[in-house]
């Protein structure tokens, strides 16, 4: 497999964009009008697309004050997003769903997000130690990208919680059981505590 480890290379800064834009429903804003943007210099990565205005749109050949008026509106609207969507659109490795089952761990906050250690991401149901140890690291390489964005005004819908009585405890359900692990363990962490996969 090949990797190209150049960030000023132009094919992956699209690439990256395409997958955040495509991830977060942004429908107008196609692959060939993110090269035009690049190309003339209005944007040069994510989170520029939050930072320019209407006017700066109707640089895209062949577009005017409709196209950029939607463009504009589109783009905006995104900034209030499901968490587990924004952390999978930022191209981390493991995609929606491990990040489903981070969040689902007790992890539901950007700011829990933002401090994540990886022995905490081993811990989780179905994460082994090298992948938690390739998100980890990958997290990493992002955390720049998510405060700007978050400097850009992202929201993230309010994720609903029981409580928290067991806020700090972690549980790791082993034996015969009375209900399903998975209702069990999903009370826990509604209840704010993590549901661990091993002691």
């Amino acid at each position: 497999r090949l990797v190209c480890n150049n960030v000023n290379c132009k094919e992956k800064k699209i690439a990256e964009i395409v997958h955040f834009v495509s991830s977060l429903e942004i429908m107008d804003l196609s692959e060939k009008r993110i090269e035009q943007l690049l190309d003339c210099g209005v944007i040069n990565g994510i989170s520029d697309l939050y930072k320019i205005n209407e006017e700066d749109f109707k640089k895209i050949p062949k577009s005017g004050d409709v196209l950029a008026k939607k463009l504009f509106k589109q783009i905006q609207a995104s900034k209030k997003t499901k968490l587990d969507k924004f952390m999978a659109a930022l191209g981390i490795a493991g995609g929606s769903r491990k990040w489903k089952k981070i969040i689902e761990a007790g992890f539901n906050s950007i700011e829990k997000i933002l401090n994540l250690k990886k022995e905490e991401i081993s811990e989780i149901k179905t994460f082994a130690d090298k992948s938690a140890e390739v998100l980890f690291n990958s997290l990493n390489t992002k955390k720049d990208l998510i405060k700007d964005l978050l400097d850009c005004g992202f929201t993230f819908e309010k994720i609903e919680e029981n409580g928290n009585k067991l806020e700090g405890l972690s549980f790791c359900i082993t034996g015969p059981l009375s209900e399903k692990r998975e209702v069990i363990e999903e009370r826990i962490i509604k209840n704010g505590g993590k549901a661990a996969s091993s002691v």
